[in-house]
């Protein structure tokens, strides 16, 4: 198993390297997409099928799969997310890498484009956007109502909160 350690701080990340000598391609899923639900995905097997043109590496968030889990909120700031993916590339002496994310996963990817600008050779970026949420607006308000509803009265609270969107 490989590990990438945070030099922020030092939480350990958990990535798969297929090798290769092609253009490096950091991949990751959405909030619950662990390495090996991202390796199954369509565009992972469309760029498994050309070996010589792309290395693929496929990362863990931080607290999913096989990375640490830390429990503070603070510890799931971008910049530290960030730095997880730095840590990637620097544990396989990649300078720049293509990133492609889904999700939470595009998130990230805006967040290294924003962040770490200088390791990026390209962005692909689905379901996400780069705005931050109107924590005024509707999707902000449902959120948090299903979400304490959640708390009261249970996860079916949360379903059917969310299932009325």
């Amino acid at each position: 198993m490989s590990y990438a350690q945070n030099a922020l701080d030092g939480t350990r990340i958990y990535f798969e390297d297929d090798g290769g000598a092609g253009a490096p391609v950091i991949m990751y899923g959405g909030l619950l997409d662990a390495v090996e639900l991202v390796r199954g995905s369509d565009i992972a097997k469309a760029l498994q099928a050309l070996p010589d043109e792309f290395r693929l590496v496929f990362a863990d968030h931080r607290g999913l799969g096989r990375s640490d889990k830390p429990h503070d909120i603070e510890a799931y700031s971008m910049r530290l997310r960030v730095a997880d993916a730095v840590a990637i590339l620097d544990e396989l002496s990649i300078s720049r890498a293509h990133f492609i994310g889904t999700s939470y996963g595009g998130r990230l990817c805006f967040g290294v484009g924003e962040h770490a600008p200088g390791r990026v050779l390209s962005l692909v970026i689905g379901g996400q956007q780069p705005y931050a949420m109107n924590l005024e607006g509707p999707l902000a308000r449902v959120i948090v109502e299903a979400t304490s509803a959640m708390k009261t009265e249970g996860m079916e609270a949360l379903v059917e909160a969310l299932a009325q969107v």
